[in-house]
């Protein structure tokens, strides 16, 4: 824990310069060291570590990964390599679109990487000074400018599935490797109790291995590592499984609706106008999509209305919200693998006491002190209200040639406010 409070204070230190010189970075300050010993390419301080691997695989209890964790640890080891090593993150999400929906690719992150060995509480304990004037480092003759550490990262690369099993899966283009120890071996057990080999002789057999499991919960994997000097480790990672009838995420997949009395109707629409983002330009290959947006949206008919046919309409609509994290009800959140994976309490039930749908941010006190519920409270008044989400889908770009439509993913929650505004004019 030490090493990451040196190191932000470095950083903190080296945001004065940076603010009057925009170019500055940590490489400026080094410019006086010599960084042979940096074989990695990787100087750990050049970017915040949020990911704390100094610590992962180290600390006790601090040695299993998730989908978030990998992708911070992949982020870090990226900047922290100025960009030159691996790929970014939008490289990342780019691979993983293109996967089919029920498979999990198995991200892993094998690298040395260096950090400066300097001591901020006594300066002559480390190898390096630091000039507030110059605002450079300076090498302490006989010591060592830079630690060496090393990192093993293991995860699948999705939140969360739905169905009936899970098909993990092992490509070369998920095996994100530096020159350094590189991993000799490497088997997994899939929480399913059998032993799969994924590294042999240094080279990942690309496969495709289903695991049915038949509960739902969160699935440990255990990863036994040996490296290329006969060292080894032992590494784990979660996903969270939810075992349905074969059911997978969409748009349309909606819960019934419980809140309050009175007839419901879920339904789902697509805009007739297409919009295009502001990065417009046809030759940049991150230029936005042209797509017709979608949303989801329930009708909650007013208690005294039980025609179906709305009749007294109120929209309510969704606001900022990115990764859809807010779903309409709790059961929308509880139904949803994804959510549900990030609302659990320590028994792996739904958190519903902590979570909150757009219904439940409705709640007020009245002017007695009672809790009350705007929905409620409109239905009772004779109103038909619809709640608009705007979820996580994927779409076709409507810029390219009919024949091969792009499929694209778009984060509803997120995206053009123009965009969404058009899926409205529809409603």
């Amino acid at each position: 824990m030490k090493k990451i409070i040196l190191s932000i204070w470095i950083l903190l230190s080296l945001s004065n310069v940076m603010s009057q010189n925009p170019e500055a970075t940590l490489d400026d300050a080094l410019q006086n060291v010599n960084q042979s010993t940096v074989t990695s390419g990787i100087i750990y301080e050049r970017t915040m570590q949020l990911a704390n691997l100094y610590n992962f695989n180290r600390e006790e209890g601090f040695n299993t990964a998730n989908y978030k964790y990998f992708r911070q640890a992949l982020l870090e080891m990226h900047n922290a390599s100025n960009k030159n090593l691996f790929v970014n993150i939008d490289q990342l999400d780019g691979q993983l679109e293109q996967e089919a929906q029920n498979i999990v690719p198995i991200g892993i992150l094998n690298t040395d990487f260096q950090l400066l060995n300097y001591n901020m509480d006594n300066e002559t304990l480390g190898g390096l000074l630091y000039n507030e004037d110059t605002k450079r480092f300076s090498q302490i003759n006989g010591r060592p400018p830079f630690y060496t550490l090393h990192t093993t990262v293991i995860a699948p690369l999705k939140k969360a599935v739905e169905g009936n099993n899970v098909t993990y899966k092992l490509n070369i283009n998920y095996l994100f490797q530096n020159q350094q120890q590189k991993i000799k071996t490497l088997s997994a057990d899939f929480g399913d109790g059998v032993n799969r080999t994924l590294i042999t002789n240094q080279q990942l057999i690309s496969q495709n291995i289903t695991v049915p499991y038949a509960t739902s919960g969160v699935k440990t994997a255990t990863y036994q590592v040996t490296y290329e000097d006969n060292s080894s480790l032992t590494t784990y990672s979660t996903l969270y499984f939810k075992k349905t009838q074969g059911l997978q995420k969409s748009i349309g997949l909606l819960c019934a609706g419980t809140q309050g009395l009175g007839t419901t109707k879920n339904d789902t629409l697509q805009a007739d106008i297409s919009f295009q983002g502001y990065n417009n330009d046809p030759s940049d290959p991150n230029r936005d999509p042209t797509i017709k947006a979608k949303i989801q949206y329930r009708t909650y008919f007013a208690n005294s209305n039980s025609s179906g046919v709305v009749n007294s309409p109120i929209i309510i609509l969704d606001g900022f919200d990115p990764g859809d994290k807010r779903k309409i009800e709790d059961c929308d959140c509880e139904n949803d693998a994804d959510c549900l994976s990030v609302n659990l309490n320590s028994d792996g039930s739904f958190n519903g006491d902590d979570y909150r749908s757009i219904v439940d941010l409705q709640n007020y006190q009245d002017n007695l002190g009672f809790t009350q519920n705007v929905l409620n409270s409109l239905r009772e008044r004779g109103f038909d209200v619809i709640i608009v989400n705007f979820p996580t889908y994927k779409t076709d770009d409507l810029n390219t040639p009919e024949v091969i439509l792009d499929e694209v993913e778009i984060d509803g929650g997120a995206y053009y406010i123009e965009s969404n505004a058009f899926a409205l004019v529809k409603l």
